[in-house]
């Protein structure tokens, strides 16, 4: 339901209209036409500046029930630090500022969490250090029962800027993130669940 609908780049109508227009009416229309469907949401940004959590609370709180599957997006210095940010790390009075803390605080602990955003540049990191930021978040996968999936942002560099976020450069040959990952597939086949396979 929406994508980072507390960053006004993408939302403008504020955390009311979101309850309201998009995520009440758009998660009952579509268990009108599909009862079985997943709702997930709501895809926040990570972002002090965007208020994610006070929009996370008030969205749990009011209308987690409309929620299946929580979505957050998260970018940080790390995976680790990804993964603190999620609530990984129980750390006394700062714990309930993490997404898992705020579940607890709602009562949503039982949904399950999926992290649907996160990635590094690597015009800003070196490239080793991506691939060591993504298996930190992957063995968080393993490690925590409630994080379910990750989503890492992106798959390839985009032509026009050149050296970003992708494990393939724009000429489609292959960072180092991009054997990490892969090996780390083929290591932990079943933990992970069922993966497309990535060619050699």
């Amino acid at each position: 339901m929406w994508n980072e609908p507390n960053h006004r780049q993408f939302f403008s109508g504020g955390l009311e209209s979101y309850i309201r227009d998009v995520l009440t009416v758009g998660a009952d229309a579509a268990k009108v036409a599909d009862p079985g469907c997943l709702i997930l949401g709501p895809d926040l940004a990570h972002l002090t500046s965007a208020r994610w959590n006070w929009w996370l609370y008030a969205i749990l709180a009011r209308a987690g029930n409309r929620i299946d599957v929580l979505t957050h997006h998260v970018y940080d210095d790390t995976g680790r630090q990804v993964l603190r940010d999620l609530g990984a790390y129980k750390v006394p009075f700062w714990y309930t500022s993490t997404v898992r803390g705020i579940q607890t605080l709602t009562g949503t602990s039982d949904k399950p969490l999926w992290l649907t955003e996160t990635g590094w540049r690597t015009d800003e990191i070196s490239e080793t250090q991506q691939a060591d930021y993504y298996v930190q978040v992957l063995d968080g996968v393993l490690r925590l029962p409630w994080l379910d999936k990750v989503f890492f942002y992106d798959l390839t560099d985009d032509p026009r800027f050149p050296e970003e976020w992708g494990i393939l450069r724009p000429d489609l040959t292959r960072k180092e993130a991009w054997y990490r990952y892969q090996s780390y597939i083929a290591e932990h086949p079943s933990a992970l669940g069922p993966a497309v396979p990535l060619a050699p």
